[in-house]
């Protein structure tokens, strides 16, 4: 009985030294993927339902700077369709580092409002947790800024060392 199992497609979906640099540029933009997803749920909720999401703590810090409904969706997907059009640019350029920028601000004051609700101990709407719930609940929005901005980190560096071999 064979118990050897074949898995070819696994394989080579898998990082090796010949598609190391290629892969790590993949896994690197998941975390804009992800920003950018997460943006447009949040806008799709802001216009589909009531204003709810907005009172959410991630997005409540962004409402407080966009406080009109439809203005905040637009910046959601505004931010979003700069991302997915930096994704899509196939040469690594401070354009396509530029057009994430719009989407780590966003991020970042979506951050900045959850760590405002760990440190204080409530979310945004008033509601009293402890601050080891609010860190469980809220740290997703922190990694998200990180993640993105360790993407941004990698792209100039990348953009750099091209500049550095050129030279």
């Amino acid at each position: 009985m064979n118990t050897h199992i074949h898995w070819p497609h696994l394989r080579a979906s898998l990082p090796t030294s010949r598609n190391w640099g290629r892969w790590l540029r993949g896994a690197t933009m998941m975390g804009v993927w992800y920003a950018i997803v997460l943006h447009l749920v949040w806008a799709t909720l802001i216009l589909a339902t009531d204003n709810a999401p907005a009172k959410a703590t991630p997005v409540a810090a962004v409402a407080r700077i966009f406080p009109a409904r439809a203005g905040l969706a637009i910046i959601f997907v505004t931010v979003a369709f700069c991302a997915l059009l930096s994704i899509y640019q196939s040469r690594l350029s401070v354009l396509k580092i530029s057009l994430l920028i719009p989407q780590q601000l966003i991020l970042g004051v979506s951050a900045a409002g959850a760590i405002h609700a760990m440190t204080v101990g409530h979310y945004a709407d008033g509601v009293i947790r402890p601050k080891g719930f609010l860190i469980a609940d809220q740290l997703p929005a922190v990694l998200a800024l990180l993640v993105h901005s360790a993407t941004i980190i990698y792209l100039a560096y990348l953009m750099w060392e091209r500049e550095q071999v050129e030279a």
